[in-house]
């Protein structure tokens, strides 16, 4: 059985709009995606204000299988580099949300 898991991308990097090269590994790896264009905002520290992006939110198809839920953490972690993002959000097929960042990606690999 197939459940949902999504991924929140940046529109843009720098100032270009990579994202859309990025979602042609999520067709490679996970066979198709479905994209809605949306707004984020967190609050930056330490001064506090509040950052508002354009995003995309990603969502595929996955069996919750531990070795598909990896390789999709492992392509969270690679939208973190290439993005130059400090978390990236992401939902897993069982419901759970986490934030890929550097540590928790350190953590993985230990």
């Amino acid at each position: 059985m197939l459940k949902e898991a999504k991924i929140i991308l940046p529109v843009e990097h720098n100032g270009e709009a990579t994202t859309w090269s990025f979602l042609r590994r999520v067709v490679a790896e996970f066979g198709g995606y479905t994209a809605i264009r949306a707004e984020g905002a967190w609050t930056a520290a330490p001064d506090g204000r509040i950052v508002i992006e354009p995003v995309i939110v990603v969502t595929v198809a996955l069996p919750p299988l531990a070795a598909v839920v990896s390789q999709f953490r492992d392509l969270a972690e690679a939208a973190r580099v290439e993005f130059a993002q400090e978390a990236i959000y992401i939902q897993l097929p069982n419901g759970d949300v986490e934030f890929v960042t550097v540590e928790t990606t350190a953590e993985r690999a230990a």
